[in-house]
């Protein structure tokens, strides 16, 4: 396996050379991530003037996030590997149907699916018992999402490889290539992700701070604004994309390495 480092150097490199590819990729994708939070915010609009129905409009919305956006959770990785693999044969639809798609991106929404059900649960009349419960529910929601996001990091990779396989002998192939691995992977994230992520927001706090003091109010709203998107644009079309790339060599290797 590679340092972290090095595979960051592996990722802007990636990043470089198919930047337009990557671009397409991502801007499909935040369309596709539009329709489906604009879908679960009207619906959720549509039922908020009744509790008991916002619960209801939350499950439904919920759903229809999940087709949309959930889906992406298999595309988009799929996406970025067959760029690293240089794979541009037949459509991702040809190698792994979108049932199948649809049940890896289930493994990774339960938890996004439950926090939505306690977060209406707890606009409801409850106790202060109860809200001791939700609010431990949330912590506990927060660490499974993390345990099953690194055990099934692979998973993306693994059924567009292997079209054969379920999606549960998918899992359990993911949960042993990253045995041992986990923390490797949180370093090549972290190496990627932090120092930028860090800078931006130092930066975009300053500017902010700096124009409350030595610029008008409307002057300074602008100017952090501007640049907050700037930042933003940034991360979601080169930082993004160099995990995803990043990500994708990292399945290489340990393939290699299981060999």
């Amino acid at each position: 396996m590679k340092t972290a480092s090095e595979y960051r150097v592996l990722a802007w490199n990636d990043l470089r050379t198919k930047f337009g590819k990557s671009l397409g990729i991502i801007i499909s994708a935040f369309v596709i991530g539009f329709v489906g939070l604009f879908a679960l915010v009207l619906i959720v609009t549509l039922c908020e003037s009744d509790a008991n129905m916002l619960l209801f409009g939350t499950i439904v919305g919920g759903i229809a996030l999940l087709c949309t956006v959930g889906l992406l959770y298999y595309y988009v990785p799929v996406w970025f590997f067959r760029l690293v693999r240089k794979d541009a044969n037949g459509s991702i639809e040809e190698k792994c149907p979108y049932s199948k798609a649809l049940g890896t991106s289930l493994i990774i929404a339960v938890p996004f699916v439950i926090e939505g059900i306690v977060d209406a649960l707890s606009k409801l009349n409850v106790g202060s018992s109860s809200l001791l419960f939700i609010s431990l529910s949330i912590l506990a929601i927060i660490f499974i999402f993390w345990w099953m996001y690194a055990i099934n990091a692979m998973l993306p990779y693994l059924v567009h490889d292997h079209h054969e396989m379920s999606v549960e002998q998918a899992v359990k192939k993911s949960i042993c290539m990253m045995d041992g691995h986990k923390w490797e992977l949180f370093k090549v994230d972290f190496k990627i992700i932090f120092l930028p992520v860090f800078l931006s927001l130092v930066v975009l706090v300053a500017v902010i701070v700096l124009s409350g003091i030595g610029l008008n109010n409307q002057t300074g709203i602008v100017f952090a604004g501007l640049l907050g998107s700037i930042i933003f644009l940034f991360l979601l079309f080169a930082i993004f994309p160099m995990t995803l790339f990043a990500r994708a060599r990292f399945y290489e290797d340990l393939c290699a390495e299981a060999e």
